[in-house]
């Protein structure tokens, strides 16, 4: 493994679903094949981004339940739970602040390719991921220049520079 790759190896380089706000689509196709007209029915169309909303999901679930057979109805409950610890994920303090900071990293990533010749990462700590880590290989580019471009584009929380010379 090359120097680049070991700096990036300490950060988090793809996007991760951190917000299940639906039944997943394997899910919806075995309900489909149910009597239930999955597209007629308003809570397995929208976002489930509320408590009223989660609470009329598990409501049609409970309502169902003779109809979700063979185990769909565990699985449903399963998805159900884990798009219920995500909205409490999505409204907790914490929550917010990484969603923030992963949405801010996707975003700049773009500009990545500004930065030539020096090879440069931005992603979450896998170890804090409330913390932000810029680093990279410097091909020539002062390091103060890179900070300060990156100053400019407001990360949500002070980012963690690693650079080392290539």
């Amino acid at each position: 493994m090359d120097k680049f790759e070991i700096l990036k190896s300490n950060t988090i380089q793809f996007t991760i679903e951190m917000n299940k706000m639906r039944l997943s689509e394997a899910v919806l196709e075995y309900i489909i094949k149910t009597e239930i007209e999955v597209e007629k029915v308003e809570i397995l169309n929208v976002d489930i981004d509320n408590k009223e909303r989660l609470k009329n999901l598990k409501q049609f679930l409970d309502n169902n339940k003779k109809i979700l057979k063979n185990g769909l109805y565990d699985y449903c409950l399963e998805e159900y739970r884990e798009i219920k610890d995500d909205l409490k994920f999505r409204d907790s303090k914490d929550g917010k602040l990484i969603i923030e900071i992963e949405n801010w990293v996707q975003h700049n990533r773009e500009s990545l390719p500004q930065m030539k010749p020096s090879k440069i990462f931005i992603g979450r700590s896998f170890i804090d991921p409330k913390k932000l880590i810029i680093g990279g290989l410097l091909n020539g580019q002062k390091e103060m220049e890179i900070i300060e471009f990156f100053r400019e584009k407001n990360p949500p929380v002070e980012p963690e520079y690693k650079f080392e010379k290539e």
